[in-house]
């Protein structure tokens, strides 16, 4: 499987941050397993898995850990509020988030 033909995994603590993907998810399947909810389908920009972390770090490492792990997304990087913030020296020695990857 080529990195295109991988999903993008998107995800958001709270409802508010995963509406807006998933009122535009078309062949929407909806997985559960435990406490972690997973949605995969279409979006024009290609396939994705939308993943609802719920609040906390751990909740978080643990959503991210199980979401690599059943569908093999592409390559990401979990910022979290880290690009709302003023920039700091990390990115100011590294560039804009677009140039990392």
């Amino acid at each position: 499987m080529t990195t295109e033909d991988k999903p993008i995994l998107l995800q958001g603590a709270m409802d508010i941050e995963i509406a807006y993907f998933l009122a535009k998810l078309k062949n929407k399947e909806k997985t559960v397993v435990n406490n972690f909810v997973f949605w995969q389908g279409d979006l024009p920009e290609g396939k994705v898995v939308i993943s609802k972390t719920r609040i906390g770090t751990a909740m978080a490492a643990g959503a991210t850990a199980l979401g690599i792990h059943l569908y093999e997304p592409r390559p990401n990087h979990q910022s979290g509020n880290l690009w709302r913030l003023q920039p700091t020296p990390w990115l100011q020695r590294h560039g804009s988030r677009r140039e990392v990857f």
